[in-house]
């Protein structure tokens, strides 16, 4: 969990400003693993926009290979992401 990710407690619910704080607490629930996976979803669906914008103008400003790694990198670490939180909301589910 990042040094700036927050969990709390609020009327017996645990709010989380991340997905990954989700992933760090165990008293969070199904209700909060759906919540964090459409937030994991959106900031994949960002990134995706974000580099098939390369495609719109040929002649524009382009991202540098670097950073169109580093933004694969990323997506590949939100799938991982979502992956841990499907995994959590099936085994809260049994």
């Amino acid at each position: 969990m990042s040094k700036n990710a927050t969990i709390a407690a609020v009327n017996d619910y645990v709010i989380a400003d991340t997905p990954e704080a989700v992933l760090d607490t165990a008293s969070a629930g199904p209700a909060m693993y759906m919540d964090a996976m459409s937030c994991n979803l959106i900031r994949m669906r960002a990134i995706v926009q974000l580099l098939m914008s390369e495609f719109n103008e040929p002649d524009g400003d382009r991202l540098n290979d670097e950073q169109i790694a580093a933004a694969l990198w990323a997506v590949d670490g939100q799938i991982e992401t979502m992956g841990k939180l499907l995994d959590l909301t099936c085994a809260a589910d049994r």
